[in-house]
């Protein structure tokens, strides 16, 4: 259908990690569909987190959807704020042990 396309046809515009999977779902969760500059803060990108738990997403799962946020904080919008390090390293922290106790 025509709508679909159109919105295909607007994602493929955007850059590759604004394609990402992980930014695409965030997107939803915040703006309700994929756009251009979606606001990155820390509170947004721990409630995401936080989401992906609850639907029963691993943590290494949760630190690729923060990554990639950061990513795309980085790449598209051109900023180097809001810090997530503390915030990956605690998801890559929790996946190691993760890993460790299956």
């Amino acid at each position: 259908n025509n709508a679909s396309k159109r919105r295909l046809t607007k994602l493929r515009k955007l850059p590759i990690v604004a394609q990402s999977p992980w930014v695409r779902r965030y997107s939803l969760s915040v703006r309700k569909g994929c756009v251009q500059d979606l606001p990155i803060n820390r509170q947004t990108a721990i409630r995401f987190s936080r989401t992906l738990l609850q639907c029963g997403a691993p943590a290494w799962q949760r630190w690729q959807a923060v990554r990639a946020l950061a990513c795309y904080r980085d790449l598209v919008l051109k900023r180097s704020e809001p810090d997530l390090s503390d915030v990956i390293l605690t998801l890559a922290r929790l996946g190691r042990s993760e890993r460790n106790i299956d």
